[in-house]
């Protein structure tokens, strides 16, 4: 009766957190693009960007609402004096806590769905409607897109909104030892049936005195057409399986492998951030009901919980960039604010006991 009464207690207000928080970024991130959108599109378009924006920021928002809910929770049985009751019934805090342990579990699952699934999904979606819908505009082209196939290294200046056509490429061919034994070049690739075909294509060999020109020739370690999206538009998010294929060379990436590495770790650290807001939040259950202590010990964890997504997002940066080591870019926040919150909340149950 206590789990389900103090879960019930725990989602409502986590729910409401999440609908809150998400909504509010949904109209800040609508309102920078309602202009764009209806420039090139009408009412439809905005709902297609609704909902394809959504999973992405739920995945976002849903850690600060497990705080906040944890929090609001927490400070509400302290008010009302039902910790004091529980307390006299034998429960320790740590007891109250694991109370909450089996939603929190689930929540865990659903989070690691969300961001490493669902919204990455979404994302490609959302990036490859909006290369379709939106044009890039004329006078400011993208960047040259640099990518590895295989063992190649190429260049595309663009590429269609289907990924099947390529514009100004460069294809080096590499041997065995890495060094560069053919440089093609081509105004335009195709993409069909027997893969990317280079048309009026300049070759050029290392070892030859003259460059030579053909009509076509194929490029085989090209990236396929889904592959070319990607790396033309690429999303902040990307599922575990996409990162597994690009670091074992089965997908074609345009981020070095600590990038890649960095992101696998993080994600499977990911998994115990539900469970680390919810112990930040716990101190509150002992703070003084209807206090200036009740109002410091639910600020302390509000801020604890947003340094640990701050330090967590920064650390990834550093490992990413090859700063520090992919595996303790990847857990170090994660490990350091887990037990950090474990030993706090020792420590404030001692104190009560």
């Amino acid at each position: 009766m206590i789990r389900a009464y103090l879960s019930k207690l725990f989602l409502g207000r986590m729910l409401a957190a999440l609908a809150g928080l998400s909504a509010m970024l949904q109209l800040i991130n609508l309102l920078e693009n309602a202009g764009t959108i209806f420039a090139h599109g009408g009412f439809r378009d905005i709902l297609h960007f609704i909902v394809l924006q959504l999973p992405t920021i739920v995945s976002e928002m849903l850690p600060l609402a497990i705080l906040i809910g944890a929090l609001l929770t927490f400070r509400r049985l302290a008010a009302d004096l039902e910790v004091t009751t529980l307390r006299g019934a034998g429960m320790s805090l740590w007891q109250m806590v694991g109370a909450l342990m089996p939603v929190c579990l689930v929540l865990c699952v659903v989070q690691f769905g969300l961001q490493n699934e669902v919204a990455p999904r979404a994302d490609r979606a959302f990036a490859n409607w909006w290369a379709a819908t939106i044009p890039p505009p004329a006078n400011n082209p993208p960047p040259r897109l640099w990518l590895r196939g295989g063992s190649d290294v190429a260049a595309v200046d663009s590429v269609s909104t289907d990924g099947r056509t390529l514009h100004g490429v460069m294809v080096l061919e590499r041997d065995a030892a890495g060094e560069i034994s053919l440089r093609m070049d081509a105004p335009i690739a195709r993409y069909g049936a027997a893969g990317w075909v280079l048309e009026q294509v300049r070759v050029t060999r290392p070892d030859a005195t003259r460059v030579q020109d053909v009509a076509t020739a194929p490029w085989p370690q090209g990236p396929v057409p889904a592959n070319m999206q990607e790396l033309a538009w690429p999303t902040a998010s990307i599922t575990l399986g996409r990162i597994v294929a690009v670091l074992h060379g089965r997908w074609a990436g345009s981020q070095g492998p600590n990038y890649y590495l960095t992101a696998l770790h993080a994600a499977v650290a990911s998994l115990l951030s539900p469970v680390i807001m919810l112990l930040l939040a716990a101190p509150v259950l002992l703070a003084p009901p209807r206090s200036e202590g009740n109002t410091r010990a639910t600020a302390m964890g509000l801020v604890l919980g947003l340094g640990y997504a701050t330090s967590a997002g920064l650390l990834s940066a550093f490992g990413q960039s090859g700063t520090l080591p992919p595996w303790l870019a990847g857990w170090m926040a994660a490990v350091f604010f887990f037990i950090f919150a474990c030993l706090r909340l020792s420590q404030a149950d001692d104190s009560e006991a």
